[in-house]
């Protein structure tokens, strides 16, 4: 790995770092205003969490956000949904 790409490697690395630290954040004053939030573990596949993004946003009645694996849902009910087809 040259220095270019070790330093691209590293700004990614930092950065998916820092998304993942402000959806925490996000995630924890949601659920503090009744979101709630859910982490879809094992993550069984690389595409895994596009594949529940792009069903949330087909089937989810309210809003929700995610990061990776870790989604936080509006309505609980969408919640269970969620739970119910990817756990």
């Amino acid at each position: 790995m040259n220095i270019h790409t070790e330093r691209e490697y590293l700004n990614k690395m930092s950065q998916d770092l820092a998304n993942e630290i402000d959806f925490d954040i996000l995630s924890d004053k949601l659920s503090e205003n009744g979101w709630t939030p859910v982490e879809f573990i094992p993550f069984t596949y690389s595409k895994q969490s596009k594949d529940i993004a792009d069903w949330a946003e087909q089937h989810c009645m309210g809003k929700w956000r995610h990061c990776g694996v870790k989604f936080v849902f509006e309505r609980a009910a969408d919640a269970t949904a969620a739970i119910l087809k990817w756990q």
